[in-house]
C-alpha cells in the first residue's frame, strides 16, 4: 500500500523546527515532502515543487514566521487548491489544511478558508498541540486518497488570457481575493462575496491582477473565463453598454448560439446562461466611476453559477470591495530585477521605496534602466514640470507623500523620448483618444510607415504602449494614467502645429468612417476597424463638444441615427444645437441644420409634436431670411409636410407638398431631381388619401423621366420604380407590382450587391407581394433572408431589423403558425418598449400586432385588453381622427362584436359617425363605413 504523502509548505526559517519536532511525529504514518533548499524570497516556485505537490495527497500550510508574506508559499497553496477543484468542488476541504497561531486563524475565518485550520497552535507549539495536529491529519489518511496530480489541470474552455511575463508577486493579494470570493464549506458561518470589486489608483495593476487571478485559479471555473473590457471613465455609459453587447455577442458565437434568434440583450444573456451550467469566472474590467449596483445589473453574470470580479478606479456603493495596495517591497524588487536583471539590489530597493511600489512606475523604471538610463535619473521628487500634474492628482483624487514621486517617474520616462523622435507627437495623438485599443491599421491611414513603425517600436519597448489583439486587429493601448499625464503637458507632446495637423488627420479618418456608416449602416458590422473606432469617435466628439466645436459630434449623431441608436443620436444633436444657438445665433444656417437633424430624430422616436415644432421654427426662419421659394425654404416645407403626414394631418401635408412642387417646377423645371422628389412625396400623400390613380399618374411620370435622363439602373430610377410598385400593390395589381419589384431587385443585386440596405428593402417589398399573391412559403423564405442579413449587419435591435421581424411574423400568422408569430411579436414589443418607450408609435404598433395575434388564437379577452391600451394611447397621442386611431377603433369594435358585446361595439363607433364623410384617409373611411353598416348604424345606401 502506497504511503500517504504530505506536502509541508513553510518558510525556510521554520525548516529546523519542522525537522526536529513535527516530521518525526508524522513519519510513522506519512511520507513527508519538505523542500530542503533555502528559498530566495525573490525566487518563484520551481517545477520540482510543482511535481511534488502533484504527487502528494495532503497539503499542510505551516503558517508561522510571516508565511502570509511569502510569495513561494502562497503559490504553493494556490497550486494545491487548483488541483483540488479539478477533482471536485469540495475536495479541498479534505486535502488542504492550515496550522499556525493567530495569522492562520485570521485567514481561516474568511470565505472558502473557513474550516481549514487543522488544529489551533500557540506561537511556541507544545507537544500536546503537535499531537493534536498529527491526529487530525491521520484521520484524513487512507487508500481512497489520490495524489493531487491524479486529475490534470486543464485550461477552462474559453480561457484565452495570455500570460504577462512581467507580472510578479501579488501572491498574498491573489490568495486573499480568492478566499473572499468563495464561500466556505456548508455549515460554517460566513460566506464568500461572489461579486467583488478590485479598486485602486490608476497604474496599481488592477487589470493585471484580475487576469493573473483567472490564470492561477482557472481550474476552479470549469465553465470558462469570460473577460469583458469596458471603456472606463474614457467613455460614457452608452459606450460601456456597446462594449457589453459586443462581448455578449462574441460569447454567444463561441457557444454556437445562433445570433439571428437573439433579439435583445436579455435574450442573449438568457441563452448564454443556459449554456453555463458549471462554475465560471466573469471578469468586468474598468467599470466607469459614478455607477450604482443597479446600473450594473445587465453587466453581472447571467446566472448563479458565475463568480464575478470587477475592476475600477472608483468604488461602487453597496458592492464588496478589495482595495488594491501598492506592490510590497519584495514584489517591487521582483519586478525591477525581471525587467533589468543587472540593476544593483540597493538601487532597486531605493527605486521601489521612491515610488512606494507603484506598478506602472516600476515598469517604466525597469524598462528605462534596461535601455541604458541612469537609475538615479528616476529618483527626482520635484521639478517645475510637476506643477501641471497636480491637476491630474486632484482630478484622480490622488493624495499622500508618494504621489509626486510617481508623477515624477512618469515624467522622467516621457523625457527619455528623443526631442526629434516622432514617438513624441504620436504619444500626444494617442493620449487624445479613448482609453481603448487603437488599431495600427487606423494609424496607418494617416501616418506613413516610415514614421509610424519606429515610433510604435520605441514606445512599446519603453513600456509606454502595450501590444494587444482586439477585434482580430493588431492594436496598441496607452495606459489611462499615462494619457492623463501626456495631456497635461501639451507643449512637450505636440501642442505645436504637428499635433494640430495630426489631430486634423485623425479626425478626418474617423469622420470618413462615420460617413461610411451614414451611407450604409451595415458598414459598422462588416468592418472590424469601424467597430473598433467607435469608442474613439465618441471620445473625440465629447472633447470637441467641451471646446464648443460641434461639427464632429453632429457627424457622430448622424451615424448613431443610421445605426438605430436614437437616444444616443438625440443626446448629441441636442448638445450640438445648444452650442450652435449660443455661439452662432438662433437663425444661423448651421443652427437651423441642427434643428432639422434633431427634428428627424424626434420624429423617429415618435415625438411628432416636438419634431413639428422645430420644423415650423426652421421654416419660419428660412422664409424670413431667404424668402418663400429659396431651396432651403422648400426643403423645410418638405420636412414639415412629412411630419404632418405622419401625424395624420393629410390636408396640411398635401397643401405644403403642392406648394413645394409648384415652386420647384417653376424655378427648376419639370425634370429637375428636386422636382421629381416632390412629385414622389405628393404621390405618397395622394395614396394615403385614397387617390391611387392620382398617385400612380405622378409616379409613372417620374419613372419615365428618370429612366430617360438617368438610365434604368440609377438609384433614383429604382426608387421611383419601387414607389410605383407600391401603388400598383395598393390598387390590387399584384402581378404588375411584382414585375417592377423583380426589376428593381435584380438591378440592386447587380449594382450594389446582395446585402446593401436598398437591396434588402427591395427583397422585403417583393416578399410582401408574394404574401399578397398567396405565396406564403415564398414570402417566408425571402423575409427570413432579409431578417438574417439585417440582424447580422445592423444588429438585433435596429429599426430595420425589427420591421423584418414584424413582416416575418405576419407571414407566419398567415401560415397558421400563430405561436411562432407571437414569439417574434413579443420580442419586437419588448425591444420597442425598452429602446423607444411605452408610448412610441412603433411600440403601440407592436402592441396592436400582438393583440391581432391573440385575436386569431381565440384569446378574445386578451386581445381586447391590448386593443383598449392601444386605442387609449393613440387617442391621446395622435388625436381622434388619425388613421391609426380610427384603425384601433375598428379593431376593438370587431373584437367586442365577437365577444357578444354588440351594444358596446355600437357605442364605440357611434361618436365617429359624423366624421366619416370628411375623413382624409380613404382606407380608414371605407373600413369604418362598412363596419357601421354591418352594425346597422348606417343605412345600406349611406355614402
Amino acid at each position: 500500500m502506497a504511503q500517504t504523502q504530505i506536502f509541508l509548505s513553510h518558510r525556510s526559517s521554520q525548516k529546523a523546527f519542522l525537522k526536529a519536532r513535527l516530521i518525526p511525529k508524522l513519519e510513522p504514518t506519512f511520507k513527508v515532502w519538505l523542500d530542503e533548499r533555502e528559498i530566495d524570497p525573490l525566487e518563484p516556485i520551481t517545477e520540482e515543487i510543482r511535481q511534488a505537490i502533484a504527487e502528494s495527497h495532503l497539503f499542510l500550510a505551516w503558517w508561522f514566521d510571516g508565511y502570509e508574506e511569502s510569495e513561494p508559499c502562497h503559490f504553493e497553496l494556490i497550486t494545491a487548491l487548483a488541483h483540488c477543484r479539478a477533482e471536485g468542488e469540495h475536495s479541498y476541504q479534505q486535502r488542504v489544511f492550515f496550522a499556525g497561531p493567530d495569522a492562520a486563524r485570521n485567514y481561516a475565518e474568511a470565505g472558502i478558508f473557513k474550516g481549514l485550520l487543522a488544529a489551533p497552535l500557540s506561537t511556541e507549539p507544545t507537544e500536546a498541540e503537535l499531537d493534536t495536529l498529527v491526529n487530525a491529519l491521520k484521520s484524513r489518511a487512507g487508500d481512497a486518497l489520490q495524489p493531487f496530480g491524479a486529475t490534470k489541470l486543464d485550461k477552462a474552455n474559453r480561457e484565452a488570457i495570455a500570460p504577462n511575463t512581467n507580472f510578479v508577486g501579488r501572491a498574498k493579494e491573489l490568495l486573499q481575493l480568492f478566499g473572499r470570493m468563495h464561500a466556505g464549506r456548508a455549515g460554517t458561518e460566513g460566506g464568500g462575496d461572489a461579486v467583488t470589486l478590485v479598486s485602486g489608483m490608476g497604474g496599481e495593476g488592477k487589470t493585471e491582477l484580475a487576469k493573473e487571478f483567472a490564470r492561477r485559479f482557472r481550474a476552479w471555473y470549469p465553465g470558462g473565463v469570460y473577460r469583458i473590457n469596458l471603456p472606463g471613465d474614457a467613455g460614457d455609459w452608452a459606450a460601456s453598454g456597446a462594449a457589453l453587447d459586443q462581448a455578449l455577442a462574441d460569447i454567444a458565437d463561441d457557444f454556437g448560439i445562433l445570433r439571428p434568434e437573439n433579439a435583445t440583450r436579455r435574450f442573449v444573456r438568457g441563452r448564454i446562461g443556459e449554456k453555463l451550467t458549471t462554475p465560471y469566472l466573469w471578469l468586468l474590467d474598468d467599470i466607469r466611476g459614478g455607477v450604482s449596483v443597479e446600473d450594473l445589473a445587465d453587466f453581472l453574470p447571467p446566472n448563479g453559477h458565475g463568480t464575478c470580479l470587477l475592476t475600477s478606479r472608483a468604488k461602487v456603493s453597496g458592492m464588496p470591495e478589495f482595495d488594491l495596495e501598492r506592490l510590497s517591497p519584495s514584489d517591487g524588487l521582483r519586478l525591477l530585477k525581471r525587467l533589468s536583471p543587472t540593476l544593483a539590489d540597493d538601487m532597486a530597493a531605493k527605486l521601489v521605496d521612491h515610488v512606494d511600489g507603484h506598478a506602472l512606475a516600476l515598469n517604466l523604471i525597469g524598462r528605462g534602466v534596461h535601455s541604458g538610463t541612469d537609475p538615479a535619473a528616476f529618483l527626482s521628487k520635484t521639478g517645475a514640470a510637476l506643477a501641471p500634474l497636480e491637476q491630474v492628482a486632484a482630478r484622480l483624487k490622488l493624495g499622500g507623500a508618494k504621489v509626486r514621486p510617481v508623477l515624477a517617474t512618469l515624467l522622467t520616462s516621457l523625457s527619455l523620448i528623443p526631442a526629434d523622435h516622432f514617438a513624441r507627437p504620436l504619444l500626444g495623438l494617442l493620449a487624445r483618444l479613448a482609453s481603448a485599443p487603437v488599431p495600427v491599421a487606423f494609424l496607418q491611414r494617416f501616418i506613413g510607415p516610415d514614421r509610424l513603425v519606429p515610433a510604435l517600436e520605441w514606445l512599446t519597448t519603453q513600456g509606454l504602449l502595450r501590444e494587444t489583439l482586439a477585434g482580430g486587429l493588431d492594436c496598441r493601448r496607452l495606459h489611462p494614467l499615462m494619457a492623463e499625464v501626456v495631456r497635461e503637458l501639451p507643449e512637450a507632446f505636440g501642442a505645436a502645429e504637428s499635433l494640430s495637423e495630426g489631430l486634423t488627420a485623425l479626425d478626418g479618418v474617423l469622420r470618413a468612417e462615420l460617413q461610411a456608416i451614414i451611407d450604409d449602416a451595415g458598414h459598422f458590422r462588416r468592418n472590424a476597424l469601424a467597430t473598433m473606432l467607435m469608442p474613439h469617435a465618441r471620445h473625440r466628439a465629447a472633447v470637441e463638444l467641451e471646446e464648443a466645436r460641434p461639427d464632429f459630434a453632429a457627424d457622430l449623431g448622424s451615424a448613431l441615427y443610421a445605426l438605430g441608436d436614437l437616444p444616443g443620436a438625440r443626446a448629441l444633436e441636442e448638445h450640438v444645437l445648444d452650442i450652435r444657438r449660443r455661439f452662432l445665433g438662433p437663425e444661423h444656417p448651421d443652427t437651423l441644420t441642427g434643428m432639422n437633424n434633431l427634428a428627424e430624430t424626434l420624429r423617429a422616436q415618435g415625438d411628432l409634436p416636438g419634431a413639428r415644432a422645430l420644423q415650423e421654427q426652421v421654416l419660419d426662419a428660412h422664409r424670413r431670411a431667404l424668402g418663400p421659394e429659396h431651396p432651403h425654404t422648400l426643403i423645410s416645407m418638405n420636412n414639415l409636410a412629412e411630419t404632418s403626414r405622419a401625424q395624420g394631418d393629410l390636408p396640411s401635408a398635401r397643401a405644403l407638398q403642392e406648394q413645394v412642387l409648384d415652386a420647384r417646377r417653376r424655378l427648376l423645371g419639370p425634370e429637375h431631381p428636386h422636382t421629381l422628389n416632390s412629385m414622389n412625396n405628393l404621390a405618397g400623400i395622394l395614396s394615403d388619401q385614397g387617390d391611387l390613380p392620382g398617385a400612380r399618374a405622378l409616379e409613372e411620370r417620374v419613372v419615365e423621366i428618370r429612366r430617360r435622363i438617368l438610365g434604368p439602373e440609377h438609384p433614383d430610377t429604382l426608387t421611383s420604380l419601387s414607389n410605383l410598385a407600391g401603388t400598383l400593390h395598393a390598387q390590387g395589381d399584384f402581378s404588375g407590382a411584382r414585375a417592377l419589384q423583380e426589376q428593381v431587385l435584380e438591378a440592386y443585386h447587380h449594382t450594389l450587391g446582395p446585402e446593401h440596405p436598398d437591396t434588402l428593402t427591395s427583397l422585403s417589398n417583393l416578399a410582401g407581394t408574394h404574401q399578397s399573391q398567396g405565396d406564403l412559403s415564398g414570402a417566408r423564405v425571402l423575409q427570413e433572408q432579409v431578417l438574417e442579413a439585417r440582424r447580422r449587419l445592423l444588429g438585433p435591435e435596429h429599426p430595420d431589423t425589427l420591421i423584418s421581424m414584424g413582416n416575418l411574423a405576419s407571414t407566419l400568422s398567415a401560415q397558421g403558425d400563430l405561436p411562432g408569430a407571437r414569439a417574434l411579436q413579443e420580442q419586437v414589443l419588448e425591444i420597442h418598449r425598452r429602446t423607444l418607450g411605452p408610448e412610441h408609435p412603433d411600440t403601440i404598433t407592436s402592441l396592436n400586432n400582438l393583440a391581432a395575434n391573440l385575436y386569431h388564437q381565440g384569446d378574445l379577452p386578451g386581445a381586447r385588453a391590448l386593443q383598449e391600451q392601444v386605442l387609449e394611447a393613440r387617442r391621446r397621442l395622435l388625436g381622434p381622427e388619425h388613421p391609426a386611431t380610427l384603425g384601433s377603433i375598428n379593431n376593438l369594435a370587431v373584437t367586442l362584436l365577437n365577444l357578444g358585446k354588440t351594444a358596446e361595439a355600437r357605442e364605440l363607433l357611434r361618436p365617429i359617425l359624423p366624421l366619416l364623410p370628411t375623413l382624409a384617409h380613404a382606407q380608414a373611411r371605407t373600413a369604418l363605413t362598412d363596419f357601421a353598416r354591418h352594425l346597422k348604424l348606417l343605412p345600406p345606401e349611406a355614402p
